[in-house]
């Protein structure tokens, strides 16, 4: 974020939801992505940057909420078209209480 206006909305809005570092994470990013901005703050071109990077990271975000959510490790595999995501379990107990998280219980 380049003006210091932007950084006031971003950290008042921060401070009103609470938000947790991700979301103040996502919050600054989407900022950045509307400006056009990347790490380094210049202008870059999407093909490069924008894209594959904003992927990777909504990816990895969504690893980390799985992740948080099942208590267990979680790897998300994104293709252009199709994908799949691996839930590990440790045993039949994990798996049921796994599978009563996802609403998939017997």
């Amino acid at each position: 974020m380049q003006n210091q206006e932007e950084q006031l909305v971003a950290a008042e809005l921060t401070i009103r939801q609470a938000a947790t570092v991700r979301m103040t994470e996502r919050l600054v990013a989407a900022q950045l992505g509307r400006l056009g901005l990347g790490k380094s703050g210049k202008a870059g071109t999407r093909a490069n940057h924008g894209n594959s990077a904003i992927v990777q990271h909504a990816v990895s975000d969504l690893e980390g909420r799985l992740r948080d959510r099942l208590a267990t490790h979680v790897t998300v595999h994104h293709g252009e078209n199709k994908g799949r995501i691996e839930i590990q379990y440790y045993g039949n107990d994990d798996l049921d209480r796994i599978l009563l998280l996802l609403g998939v219980s017997d």
